[in-house]
């Protein structure tokens, strides 16, 4: 058989990895879902022992098959950095691992796969058949056996058992990323072109207005890093943070502020009270959401 230079070079660095498994007396790779061990055409997954150190990222951006891991999050490490190094997406780790939050802290350990997608396990006290897993991601289960190297007769009698896992290619959770700042209550300007009330002519309201009691609690729609906290022209007293997707959120028109530039600041937490300092009729907060590039966006489109 005629190997293509594809599978060659696949086979050669599986070949490398093998060896070096073997001269430490270590077995790094443990067959998934009945995968036969040596199989180097079908997905593996790596599982590192406790004094095995993790696989080299490049393993898992250089092979096309699936490979999973386990990592140890060290210092510096984000969702970004860990997802570009292994060929991966962020809300792929973010999926698999149920991750409320997408700060990592040192030491905490996470696992993490080549390919979009997530890994379901199966709920304590359950079992679903691979038609059942197909339906529930609304997949075609004939990709579902194919990717998790399963045998043919799985799509007729495949059982998977309490805290089995299986790959779901392409499917993702979704996370409440933004809440809305105030609470629940009305919207008394919305975003787009208006006729400003004080200026008195039409110009882009760049955020919405949620008109509340002053010195009602401000919370941070989503956690990040503070970059401003201050006076700041028709805002008034102003804060923005800036997301880990550089995304940010300005919260204006503060009678108060409770956070300091620089901070990190989780979801929820309190950031200020509202007030009607700045350009402003009364007591409410004004709240924007602008992309990387600066350019603000119709808040309502993203607030749960």
């Amino acid at each position: 058989m005629v190997l293509s230079s594809r599978w060659t070079w696949d086979a050669l660095i599986l070949a490398l990895f093998l060896g070096a498994a073997l001269l430490t007396g270590a077995c790094w790779i443990h067959p998934p879902l009945g995968l036969t061990p040596g199989m180097w055409d079908e997905p593996l997954i790596l599982k590192p022992g406790e004094t095995i150190p993790v696989p080299d990222p490049k393993l898992f951006t250089s092979l096309d098959r699936l490979l999973v891991t386990t990592v140890k999050v060290k210092p510096g490490d984000h969702l970004w950095s860990l997802a570009k190094s292994y060929g991966t997406t962020w809300d792929s780790i973010r999926s698999t691992n149920k991750l409320d939050s997408v700060t990592l802290s040192p030491g905490q350990k996470i696992t993490i796969h080549n390919h979009k997608g997530m890994i379901y396990r199966v709920g304590t006290g359950h079992s679903k058949s691979l038609q059942d897993v197909a339906r529930l991601f609304r997949q075609d289960p004939t990709v579902l056996a194919m990717i998790n190297g399963l045998p043919g007769v799985s799509l007729l009698s495949g059982e998977f058992k309490s805290g089995e896992a299986v790959f779901i290619p392409n499917s993702l959770l979704k996370f409440p990323d933004y809440i809305l700042p105030v609470g629940w209550g009305p919207f008394s300007s919305k975003f787009g072109v208006r006729f400003h009330p004080l200026l008195k002519y039409r110009r882009l309201h760049a955020g919405v207005d949620m008109p509340r009691p002053y010195g009602t609690p401000v919370r941070a729609s989503r956690e990040g890093r503070v970059i401003e906290a201050g006076w700041n022209g028709h805002y008034g007293q102003l804060v923005i943070i800036k997301h880990l997707d550089g995304v940010t959120t300005w919260y204006g028109h503060l009678s108060k502020i409770r956070v300091s530039s620089g901070a990190w600041i989780k979801q929820r937490q309190v950031i200020g009270q509202v007030g009607s300092t700045g350009l402003s009729t009364g007591p409410h907060l004004h709240f924007e959401v602008r992309g990387r590039s600066g350019r603000p966006l119709n808040p309502r489109k993203y607030l749960q």
